[in-house]
């Protein structure tokens, strides 16, 4: 097999690290052991070459490596290790393009004087990696992954960016911005139907009628839940905040405050994962697509935040 390395390295305390992921015949992941302390052979920077990049006083420093039988192996991998990674950590961190250059840079060539690209004090690419093992072998999911970061290329939004009464976001919205929430929330669904869990409705069975469930249709999309090992009745938080109020379906209950909540600006709520579908089904069918002039307008931040919450609940159970 060929090496390419990502240029990346990690550190933790656990020392429960595998030498070695085997993904398939074509691929693995190799994590190398740096000790303490990570050095690069460069030019000039001391008498022996070597130049410290990273130290730690406590924990391994680990360099993420693949190993693949070509090239077209090895970028596969790097773009679905890249969606791995923002599913754990909410958002993509890295660029994959940058990613890509790194595997394709020849170590050996000294004319070239790279940096560490990304060095981590946590767990969460070697979370990522593992979650890769599960997502690889499962078409569906590997496709849901993709579209996960497919989605935040739409439209970006990281979660710590609407942390509660800190929220600087909250300003008219241009309208090309909207289309592109409308779009990333289009994927995001397109990931529930992906993996068969968006609601199966038409006009001669509604999701709801005269204000209330279905129940015919709620009950078939908890079967489907459940059949995949999900919690029907799994809450997650629901933003509601300045004068966007949500939920936009009223037959959802939506005075369980979170924590956070002080029940007038941030109105965030708690949502089951069943009516957190139903929810998102409505305003992607109703607001962001088919003939949507006059109702994009409606959607905001938290609408694109919510999507992306209900989806990245559901991807990380199924690839627990």
């Amino acid at each position: 097999m060929n090496t390419y390395k990502l240029n990346i390295c990690f550190y933790i305390v656990s020392d429960e690290i595998e030498d070695k992921i085997v993904l398939n015949d074509n691929t693995n992941i190799v994590f190398i052991n740096h000790g303490k302390k990570v050095l690069r052979k460069d030019i000039g920077f001391s008498k022996d070459g070597n130049y410290l990049f990273a130290s730690v006083d406590e924990g391994i420093i680990y360099e993420v490596v693949i190993e693949a039988q070509s090239d077209n192996n090895a970028e596969e991998i790097v773009d679905l290790l890249n969606s791995c990674l923002a599913l754990v950590q909410g958002a993509p961190s890295y660029d994959l393009d940058q990613l890509i250059t790194n595997i394709h840079h020849k170590n050996d060539d000294i004319s070239l004087n790279l940096p560490s690209y990304s060095f981590d004090g946590n767990d969460s690419i070697y979370l990522a990696c593992k979650m890769l093992k599960r997502a690889i072998i499962c078409d569906s999911i590997k496709i849901a992954v993709l579209k996960f970061s497919v989605a935040h290329e739409i439209f970006y939004l990281y979660p710590m960016d609407l942390e509660p009464f800190n929220d600087t976001y909250d300003y008219q919205y241009l309208l090309s911005r909207q289309i592109k929430m409308g779009y990333s929330i289009i994927v995001s669904y397109s990931i529930l139907e992906e993996l068969n869990l968006h609601v199966k409705a038409s006009k001669e069975k509604p999701s709801s009628i005269d204000g209330v469930w279905n129940k015919e249709v709620v009950e078939e999309l908890q079967s489907r839940l459940s059949t995949k090992g999900l919690n029907p009745n799994k809450k997650i938080p629901w933003l509601s905040r300045s004068t966007r109020n949500r939920p936009f379906k009223n037959q959802i209950e939506s005075s369980k405050l979170c924590d956070w909540s002080d029940g007038r600006k941030v109105r965030d709520f708690e949502i089951n994962i069943t009516e957190a579908i139903l929810e998102t089904s409505y305003i992607r069918s109703q607001i962001a697509s088919h003939s949507n002039a006059g109702k994009v307008t409606e959607l905001c931040l938290y609408d694109v935040e919510n999507m992306n919450m209900l989806i990245r609940s559901i991807l990380l159970d199924l690839l627990a």
